[in-house]
């Protein structure tokens, strides 16, 4: 394979696989005043609390009266075209038919992808979820699982031979794993609680994901069972709240808690990593962005809001730890700020982690910025202060020397390259929005 360097987007979801240095971008024009009218490079400078320097670079002249940045949009045409006038109106049959693509995952070595496939069934009201796997050399799809629309959530092996997916049977979330090229999945474990976001370690002895348990009973998954069942068997049923948040947008939380779980695939044992009265990692809207493994699989990184009970139903600062898979305290490497701070990836040489942060407590609108985290000298830096739009997505490349993020422009979510050491963002315009 060419040293290239691969994008590939699915909704505001990002995956990367790079390989080689450098991408041969042109940049595109940031924004000008109304006086600037001048053909030639043109830049943008920001200053950092650090007091470095953000630089936009542009070598393109914008049109006339322009004040944003242009991006090549794929399928531009007027509203009023004589095509849609042909079509057929969206209705509500027109949408359940819809296919939607979500949790890509790319391979380690970058030659096929796996995602879950989605659509809604009219008749049954149901959401049925597959799996699906790209080779990317062929273009082809092949749908994996056959599981009556039940399965979801792929994450690969590091070796790129195997994945391991959730799946909903026997009245609860099973963990199957399965070869990709070909062969019957096997399941791995089941856990009352629930399973979601699962992943491996890199080295692939471990698997961690997220379940909602009991704070008190953790890990015992007999306990939790059997609780489950007495409640399920009650002839009451009631929600028992004793503080806020006990409701959040349809589901009641009835003392349960997120917390990561870590299953040894040696040993066949799973433990509590994150441990107590908290959510951890805190809710968030993308389900995989709440958590990491370091690159030599020792600690994972989350994100947690530690402030009192009823606080943690209108605050906003969720901080980040560590915590070593050994064993031992989680470390807050986040307590300075007061806002969020949250979604977690550990650099691939394992120096940094970069995380998305916001500045303003309690305001769950504030645009986010990409922060850095250096693990040798525990300091911290934003690299994106003065990129004026909402970052939705990012990743490191495998030289850690740049990331690659989405954000939102105009309506769009063009891709920006962001260099680790200067912080110039530069956009990527060879990839349509």
């Amino acid at each position: 394979m060419s040293s290239r360097t691969f994008y590939l987007l699915f909704g505001a979801g990002l995956s990367l696989w790079a390989a080689g240095a450098g991408y041969g971008c042109k940049t595109a024009p940031p924004p000008r005043g109304p006086s600037d009218e001048t053909a030639g490079p043109a830049t943008i400078e920001t200053a950092l609390p650090s007091g470095a320097a953000v630089i936009i670079e542009s070598s393109r002249t914008p049109d006339a009266g322009s004040k944003a940045p242009s991006f090549p949009y794929s399928n531009n045409r007027e509203s009023v075209s004589a095509k849609d006038a042909q079509k057929k109106p969206f209705d509500l049959p027109a949408f359940y038919k819809a296919v939607n693509v979500m949790e890509p995952t790319l391979s380690p070595d970058g030659s096929g992808l796996l995602f879950t496939k989605m659509r809604y069934d009219l008749p049954s009201g149901r959401k049925l979820t597959e799996i699906v796997h790209v080779d990317l050399s062929t273009g082809s799809l092949r749908q994996m699982t056959q599981s009556d629309g039940r399965s979801f959530s792929p994450a690969w092996h590091p070796s790129g031979r195997s994945f391991i997916f959730s799946t909903y049977r026997n009245e609860t979330t099973e963990l199957w794993t399965m070869p990709v090229d070909g062969g019957e999945g096997r399941k791995l474990l089941s856990f009352s609680t629930g399973i979601s976001a699962a992943r491996f370690a890199p080295d692939g002895e471990r698997i961690a994901f997220i379940s909602s348990v009991f704070p008190d009973l953790g890990a015992d998954e007999k306990s939790s069972a059997a609780l489950l069942r007495d409640i399920g068997d009650s002839p009451f049923k009631a929600h028992v709240a004793e503080h806020l948040l006990y409701r959040h947008w349809n589901f009641y939380k009835d003392g349960r808690r997120d917390h990561i779980m870590v299953h040894d695939l040696k040993t066949g044992t799973t433990s509590d990593a994150t441990p107590g009265d908290f959510d951890s990692p805190v809710f968030n809207l993308y389900s995989a962005g709440g958590f990491d493994f370091s690159s030599t699989s020792s600690e994972l990184c989350f994100a947690s809001n530690r402030e009192p009970k009823d606080a943690q139903a209108w605050t906003t600062n969720a901080d980040l730890f560590v915590a070593p898979l050994g064993g031992g305290p989680a470390k807050n490497i986040t307590a300075d700020n007061p806002a969020y701070d949250g979604y977690p990836r550990y650099s691939p040489g394992g120096r940094f982690i970069g995380y998305l942060r916001q500045s303003i407590p309690g305001y769950e609108s504030d645009r986010f910025r990409i922060a850095l985290y250096d693990r040798q000298n525990g300091q911290t830096r934003v690299l994106t202060e003065g990129f004026d739009n909402q970052i939705h997505d990012f990743a490191f490349t495998k030289g850690e020397k740049k990331i690659v993020f989405q954000a939102a422009v105009k309506g769009r979510y063009p891709l920006f390259e962001l260099d680790v050491e200067t912080a110039d963002i530069r956009p990527i315009e060879e990839i349509p929005s």
